[in-house]
């Protein structure tokens, strides 16, 4: 199974009376988005997959652009609270909530989780993870208590690489 740990696209901080969960993205941000997502749909092979998200708007919208290019409704976005200032093991637990006939899902996050969580896979990164960047990992093997240690990062795709070459 194919896992892709994606932090948001560049969100804004333009406008101070919103919340840090209600912060959109910024013009950069919704230029990335879209662009990274073709990237990694002409990359990668998707027949069944799942997309989950933070509840925060920019990881939201930034997984909607995926879904779009996905072609699948942004009702089938599952939010998932604890993607939002959770901890690394709750962006492993989204693994065990979905079906074992799927083999790819999408996981939009934030830092410092992300970089927390690279860093303690098979093949670990210790790198940065700037926005809209996707780390790719396969899943060695999915139980009730799959750990760090069963996911083996393949790829980083950093935005800033990728859209220059």
């Amino acid at each position: 199974m194919n896992v892709y740990f994606v932090r948001h696209a560049k969100s804004s901080w333009n406008n101070s009376n919103l919340s840090d969960i209600e912060r959109p993205l910024n013009n950069r941000g919704l230029a990335t988005a879209p662009k990274m997502a073709e990237f990694l749909l002409k990359n990668q092979k998707f027949d069944s997959f799942c997309i989950f998200s933070s509840p925060a708007e920019r990881a939201f919208v930034t997984a909607s652009y995926f879904a779009d290019v996905l072609k699948i409704p942004h009702s089938d976005i599952v939010k998932h609270e604890a993607l939002y200032f959770g901890t690394s093991l709750d962006y492993i637990e989204c693994v065990n909530l979905v079906k074992s006939d799927v083999d790819s899902i999408l996981i939009f996050g934030h830092n410092p989780i992300l970089e927390e969580l690279a860093g303690q896979l098979e093949n670990p990164y210790f790198g940065l993870v700037p926005t809209c960047s996707i780390i790719h990992a396969v899943l060695n093997r999915k139980n009730s208590q799959t750990v760090y240690k069963d996911f083996e990062i393949k790829n980083v795709y950093i935005p800033k690489i990728i859209l220059q070459s």
